[in-house]
């Protein structure tokens, strides 16, 4: 099942091209979230608003990484700064 998320926009209201969230839960249950960087050369920081108090398992891929393990992350309210040309997958852990 896929969820309604809010994306980031700029401030004229306009969604970012090259920054996107998505969230679904998987067909075990599992909360996942996926946010992307296509930018090629600056960073992006998502604040990401789980409405859990759930910890959230991160997975990088990009360039340089190929399931590049991050640090466990707690809600409900998550800062995620996802590199240039990247994507990273979040896991609510049991």
């Amino acid at each position: 099942m896929r969820y309604h998320v809010d994306e980031p926009r700029h401030t004229n209201g306009a969604y970012y091209s090259e920054q996107r969230i998505m969230a679904w839960r998987t067909a075990q249950g599992k909360a996942v979230f996926a946010v992307t960087n296509r930018s090629a050369t600056e960073p992006f920081t998502y604040t990401v608003d789980t409405q859990t108090a759930a910890t959230f398992q991160g997975h990088r891929y990009g360039p340089a990484t190929t399931d590049e393990i991050l640090p466990f992350k707690s809600g409900p309210t998550l800062e995620i700064t996802v590199p240039p040309l990247s994507v990273e997958f979040w896991v609510r852990t049991p």
